[in-house]
């Protein structure tokens, strides 16, 4: 994948979780990373210090970030962590001694701050099943309205289901980014086409209500979705391709599922 196309995609990534976390956070511990390169479903991504290797390497952001990556490429994906993509300081390799010139005096590196618990301000890690099952079963757009409307839960006891919050197309359109029909769908002379919000009624993991007519553009929407994804049902999983359905029969034996048994049972 060329440079210009790994920034481009790290910035998206990078505006999409700046919406997740709180501005501690970002800055702490993204502000100031870099994609390096992508390798076989895998991209490597440079921190500033070995302290943010260790934290996040440790699967605090490493879900989030592997998800929103993955929800932009539209297929499962993972992510390693270098320091600066190599373990040496950029500016450090810069500096050249010049005769007659006096070296600027290096800056102490600031402590960083404390982390503060995640769930305490309300974050709620996702797991790898999610990222890597159910991102690619709802879709691109279907699998960002629902981290968003997810991501606005900042309760610290969470329920099963976020609070019923009143979104516009046009608003989610914004921050996805995609169209407002994408959202809340379209009807055409032959019948209507379903938009992402119909997408995880249909799944069972959301469920809205419209207020006000369909056309207007000051048309809300009440939208309430689970804060934790159940495992596939059978169904589901034919809908996936066929690598990341041998993935989920691999996933349920690793975790004490017999795939058969399963399928039975969950029919």
């Amino acid at each position: 994948m060329p440079i210009s196309q790994l920034d481009q995609t790290w910035q998206q990534a990078l505006g999409e979780l700046q919406l997740q976390l709180t501005g501690a956070t970002f800055d702490t511990w993204l502000g100031r990373t870099k994609l390096i390169s992508f390798d076989s479903d895998e991209f490597t991504i440079g921190v500033h210090n070995q302290a943010a290797q260790d934290w996040m390497t440790d699967g605090q952001l490493e879900g989030l970030i592997c998800r929103t990556l993955s929800g932009i490429e539209g297929r499962p994906v993972s992510v390693k962590f270098v320091v600066n993509g190599n373990g040496h300081t950029p500016a450090a390799e810069s500096a050249v001694a010049v005769p007659g010139v006096a070296m600027p005096a290096q800056r102490p590196v600031p402590a960083l701050p404390e982390m503060p618990d995640l769930k305490e301000v309300g974050y709620f890690p996702l797991s790898r099943y999610e990222c890597t099952f159910w991102a690619p079963l709802l879709g691109r757009v279907a699998w960002r309205v629902w981290e968003i409307v997810r991501g606005s839960d900042t309760r610290k006891d969470k329920s099963d289901w976020t609070p019923e919050r009143r979104w516009s197309a046009p608003e989610m359109a914004r921050m996805v980014p995609c169209g407002p029909q994408a959202i809340v769908g379209v009807s055409r002379g032959d019948g209507r086409q379903a938009g992402s919000l119909d997408r995880m009624a249909e799944v069972g993991i959301g469920q809205y209500r419209r207020q006000g007519e369909a056309r207007d553009p000051h048309t809300m929407y009440v939208i309430s979705v689970r804060v934790r994804l159940p495992l596939l049902t059978p169904v589901s999983v034919m809908q996936l391709t066929d690598t990341l359905r041998h993935r989920h029969d691999r996933w349920l034996e690793e975790h004490g599922f017999n795939p058969r048994d399963w399928f039975v049972d969950s029919a």
